[in-house]
């Protein structure tokens, strides 16, 4: 049969922001979620949702795509059939890179390659500069000066993305399972007792591993890698003969798929791009200078905000609150990279969850928006994408759009775990945020040309946040 896109989601119980995450999906047309952990203590350790998820995967096809991402601070900002292309795209980039990287000979020989995307950090945590997880990966694709001459100078804010955050990944059933298996390998490996229950750590020492050995595979006789650091003086990664360290694993860079907001406010905007002025939208200042960004075809190319409605309210309040293009309705940009994000993952501070709600593009009809997903039928089948047609369910049987179903099968109904937040995902009623006092400092300028008054709202997010990490 055709490839299914599934939906892994590791969270324990509900609350407001598993609902934010599970509403983006059911407007959006997302595969109905797999609720991993459904029941569990909530202290238990992030390593211990590997387990589950190698479970789920080995239920599926090896050519199925897998697409896992956090419970509690993760919303999609852009449709599935979006995503699922740029991720195609992403890896043809990549491999591209690859080839240039160490040539194609080596490439097929050692089978180099990337499948599997995970996002792009502006930090690499658990911070040890000496871990190959730090030192060894792969270079950046953004410019050398993406963030101004004090780029890559230590400050998070101006440091480029270059190491991984395992909060968000998508990848083949086949892949992902190696990849997971190699973790719970890991395991058994002698660390720090803080470190013992982050999956990140594992999971950056495998891209680590992987890439140390890419360079190490293509130079065998050249003494330095990674900033030309000397190996002597950092951590070597530890390789068994009998395991092969090559697991496909590459990072979103750009913010196509992922985009993780820690280290970023001062160069995320919400904008709307299609205007009489589009200087005033489509226009931001960064730290080379103002730049234009281009609209990209695909989101041009996909279902409008407007189909996202269907014929539910009319044509008076289409034209009292429009929203027919993608151009019309505000979408967060990375004005960095240019790229409107399919995701954002708030991996810095979290109070920006209810703050930023409100900006998503399913207001001012969020309400109508669920009510007409749930019209839709059980399962979508795409067009072409990657060379092949896709599948995947809208609802579990029997249960409305929105729900999602736990790892043991059983079915957890909207209107179970989020009834009680509709009012506060429709933006009936006010959501609290709680903000340190250091939030509402003033900003010297805006960071961005928009045609809206910048409050103190609208400025918090240029705040500098990197010290609140997930």
């Amino acid at each position: 049969r055709a490839p299914e896109l599934h939906l892994v989601v590791p969270a324990t119980s509900s609350n407001f922001n598993l609902c934010q995450l599970l509403f983006s999906t059911a407007v959006l047309g997302y595969p109905t979620p797999t609720i991993i952990n459904w029941g569990a203590n909530s202290d238990i350790p992030h390593t211990e949702k590997v387990f589950p998820i190698l479970a789920q995967l080995e239920q599926w096809q090896e050519n199925d795509i897998v697409l896992i991402v956090d419970g509690y601070d993760v919303w999609f900002q852009l449709a599935p059939e979006v995503l699922l292309q740029r991720y195609f795209d992403a890896n043809e980039a990549a491999n591209e890179r690859l080839r240039q990287e160490f040539g194609p000979h080596l490439v097929q020989r050692h089978n180099i390659q990337q499948t599997i995307v995970f996002a792009a950090d502006k930090l690499c945590w658990p911070a040890k500069p000496r871990r190959p997880a730090c030192w060894a990966v792969l270079d950046s694709t953004l410019a050398s000066d993406a963030f101004g001459p004090e780029t890559d100078r230590g400050d998070m804010m101006h440091d480029r993305p270059r190491w991984l955050n395992s909060g968000t990944v998508i990848g083949p059933v086949r892949d992902l399972k190696t990849m997971f298996k190699a973790f719970t390998k890991d395991l058994d490996m002698p660390i720090e007792p803080e470190y013992h229950g982050s999956d990140q750590m594992y999971l950056g020492d495998l891209q680590g591993r992987q890439d140390f050995s890419r360079f190490a595979a293509a130079q065998p006789d050249y003494p330095t890698y990674g900033n030309n650091r000397i190996w002597s003086e950092r951590e070597l990664p530890r390789i068994e003969a009998s395991s092969d360290p090559e697991l496909h694993i590459g990072l979103d860079y750009e913010s196509t798929l992922f985009f993780g907001n820690a280290g970023y406010q001062a160069h995320l905007s919400w904008l709307v791009h299609g205007t009489q002025q589009p200087q005033d939208y489509s226009v931001a200042s960064t730290p080379n200078g103002s730049r234009s960004i281009d609209f990209p075809a695909d989101l041009l190319q996909s279902q409008p905000p407007k189909d996202f409605l269907g014929d539910i309210i009319t044509n008076a309040d289409l034209e009292a609150a429009p929203s027919s293009s993608w151009l019309d309705v505000p979408l967060g940009t990375n004005v960095i990279t240019g790229q409107i994000f399919a995701s954002i993952h708030f991996t810095g501070s979290k109070e920006l969850r209810e703050l930023w709600w409100s900006r998503m593009w399913f207001f001012p009809r969020a309400k109508e928006r669920l009510r007409f997903a749930s019209l839709k039928g059980s399962q979508t089948v795409t067009g072409p994408i990657g060379g092949q047609q896709f599948w995947w369910p809208l609802k579990p049987k029997g249960a409305q759009v929105g729900s999602a179903v736990s790892d043991n099968d059983v079915v957890l109904p909207w209107n179970e775990i989020c009834k009680e937040h509709e009012p506060a995902l429709f933006g009936e009623t006010p959501l609290e945020v709680n903000l340190p006092l250091e939030f509402l400092k003033p900003v010297d300028a805006p960071t961005t040309l928009n045609a809206t008054n910048h409050t103190i709202e609208e400025n918090l997010q240029r705040r500098k946040i990197s010290n609140l990490r997930a």
